[in-house]
């Protein structure tokens, strides 16, 4: 995984490394950004973004997050969906 500050030009299909306002709402932090995203950041005034770009061999984080919840569930414990990296157990 590669993290790096990407012109908006260069961020199509990076994950967003954090949330950012625009002027629908926000786009949230690992989103994976599209042309009509960054469309949106372009009308924000913002030109470029901290993103990620995931290796042939990276596993993206709710999918982490899930797996390591699957396996430390112990009977009477419920797993939530993964969201932002992160799954709990209730």
């Amino acid at each position: 995984m590669k993290f790096a500050i990407f012109a908006l030009k260069d961020a199509e299909g990076a994950v967003l490394a954090h949330s950012l306002a625009v002027s629908k709402g926000r786009i949230r932090k690992g989103t994976v950004l599209t042309p009509e995203h960054l469309d949106q950041l372009k009308d924000a005034g913002i030109a470029e973004v901290m993103a990620a770009r995931l290796d042939a061999s990276d596993v993206p984080e709710d999918i982490a997050a899930r797996r390591i919840g699957e396996r430390l569930a112990a009977p009477g414990l419920s797993l939530t969906k993964a969201f932002t990296g992160r799954a709990n157990l209730v």
